[in-house]
């Protein structure tokens, strides 16, 4: 593939993103950075047409800095990768024993073919099993990503990856998909092996098309990308830079304004953090992330601040897939026969919730229980003890909320999907998130979501009858009580069909579950 035209300074003049056209991740001169939130596409091979409108229009409407996917961009289930899928990590793959039968059955076939039609050569475009399987699947993935990732690259505008619970069962590594990814232009996500230590110095990923921008890896996936200061010698950066102390509470002359202008080193003053969350774990339920992974998290402030000679409290924003089990804790208990009660999730099966309104923003939306690891890994005390402002997670397709804790700085956000081929919200309400920094408090982003209804504008049409299927039929037993809960508010008759279908899809889903790996 073809690297975009750069001009002389290494960047793109005319990029959609104004950090590409400064070659590093920057504020701008407004005192605006910008970043989009892609969660679970979760889609086969063949991406819906409705998907790469609502991420072209999300675009356009934004003019993002950086696009990050935070999970679940490959329906690694699908039945495209089946040659390869593994249901779980430490699961024994299908690779080598379908490679085998595949070569040793298709000679055994073709050679019977030919004796039985005398020889002759074989139809072109006849169809063949792959005897390659893995690399038909890099081949397989690589074509998704292209179409994905096309309104990025049409409008130059980098972008960075972590990954889910689905994204391996394609029988990848992560370090396999991280390589495809890194293959296209704007790929932000830093090279790193498995024998890098914890506190590594950043790298310069010029491959990009940033010839500025330095990327602080552990893992695939995992890994921080700094942001830089306005512009200097202007005097916009000098007004906005006043602006920012009174936020503050100090009141600045205009002297000292400028005279800590002169004598500011060029440094990060934000700090984007992408962490691979995990995907099962062996005991059952969802994983945590590495323990490298949390390690080189509570050094991360420690590296950067020594790497760039920046201050050491950098406020930070993570991205990952999985929520946090402190989600709950935004949530009411309530009665099963409360107004929109939600079961929870294993450790919280056993109770209903609906959000608290007095922990959440308006216009949150709880749609299924929070599917959270089981156990706490520590996680959420590290945000708060290095500068992390808020979180921003994906997952549960039809959760759509931002809440902070009592006496938190963390704002914990939930994304709905923004994929129309699996189970989800109602189609016109899938979106992406739009995350906004301000420069004068950049700890505190502004968020909202970027529905399909509002920014598209066009009733869904891709797949409409699957779509409509998993915008209103649950995926399993604790979506099936909800559904039938809220059966009241429809008519009778109507209820009565929609519970004995709700029923059928769990059962039938519960077993699909079991054996492809599926939420």
């Amino acid at each position: 593939m073809n690297s975009p035209t750069m001009s002389s300074a290494g960047h793109l003049p005319n990029a959609t993103s104004v950090s590409m056209r400064l070659g590093r991740l920057q504020f701008h001169r407004s005192g605006k950075f910008r970043v989009l939130q892609v969660a679970d596409i979760q889609e086969g091979v063949k991406v819906s047409a409705d998907m790469i409108h609502l991420l072209q229009k999300a675009c356009d409407e934004a003019r993002p800095d950086l696009v990050i996917f935070t999970g679940n961009q490959i329906k690694g289930y699908d039945k495209a990768f089946a040659p390869t899928f593994r249901n779980r990590r430490w699961a024994s793959g299908w690779n080598g024993a379908y490679s085998a039968t595949v070569q040793v059955a298709g000679g055994a076939a073709g050679t019977l073919k030919k004796a039985m039609a005398g020889n002759q050569p074989e139809a072109a475009g006849a169809s063949r099993l792959p005897v390659d399987p893995l690399e038909h699947t890099r081949k397989l993935v690589r074509e998704q990503a292209e179409q994905f990732l096309k309104p990025l690259i049409e409008r130059h505008i980098p972008f960075a990856i972590t990954y889910g619970n689905h994204d391996f069962q394609c029988g990848l590594s992560t370090a396999e998909l991280d390589a495809i990814y890194r293959q296209f232009p704007g790929c932000l996500n830093p090279e790193v092996g498995e024998k890098h230590s914890v506190a590594i110095s950043g790298q310069y990923v010029p491959a990009s098309g940033m010839s500025r921008q330095v990327a602080y890896g552990v893992e695939p996936g995992t890994f921080a990308l700094p942001v830089w200061d306005l512009p200097n010698n202007t005097a916009e950066d000098l007004s906005v830079r006043v602006a920012r102390a009174v936020y503050h509470g100090a009141i600045p002359s205009q002297a000292e304004a400028q005279q800590a202008q002169e004598n500011k080193d060029d440094a990060p003053v934000l700090n984007l953090v992408v962490l691979n969350s995990g995907d099962y774990a062996r005991e059952g339920g969802y994983g945590t992330p590495s323990e490298r992974a949390l390690e080189w998290l509570r050094q991360l402030p420690q590296i950067i601040s020594t790497d760039q000679s920046a201050a050491s409290a950098i406020p930070a924003a993570l991205f990952q897939h999985f929520p946090l089990p402190q989600y709950y804790d935004l949530l009411l208990r309530v009665e099963p026969t409360h107004d929109g009660a939600i079961q929870g999730y294993r450790t919280h099966g056993q109770n209903c919730y609906v959000l608290n309104p007095e922990l959440v923003e308006e216009g949150s939306k709880l749609g299924e229980g929070i599917s959270c690891p089981d156990e706490d890994c520590g996680e959420y005390d590290i945000l708060r003890a290095t500068h992390v402002g808020a979180i921003f997670t994906g997952h549960d397709h039809r959760n759509a909320f931002v809440g902070r804790l009592p006496k938190s700085s963390v704002k914990m956000c939930a994304t709905p999907t923004s994929g129309f081929g699996s189970y989800g919200p109602p189609a016109a309400e899938r979106a992406i998130r739009l995350v906004e920094f301000d420069i004068r408090h950049p700890e505190s982003p502004r968020t909202k979501l970027l529905y399909f209804a509002d920014i598209v504008g066009e009733t869904p049409g891709s797949r409409s009858v699957y779509t409509f299927v998993n915008s209103h039929v649950p995926v399993n037993v604790a979506q099936t009580k909800d559904a039938l809960r809220k059966s009241g508010k429809v008519a009778k008759k109507a209820a009565g069909v929609a519970a004995g279908l709700a029923l059928l899809a769990g059962a039938l889903t519960a077993v699909g579950a079991r054996l492809r790996g599926k939420k």
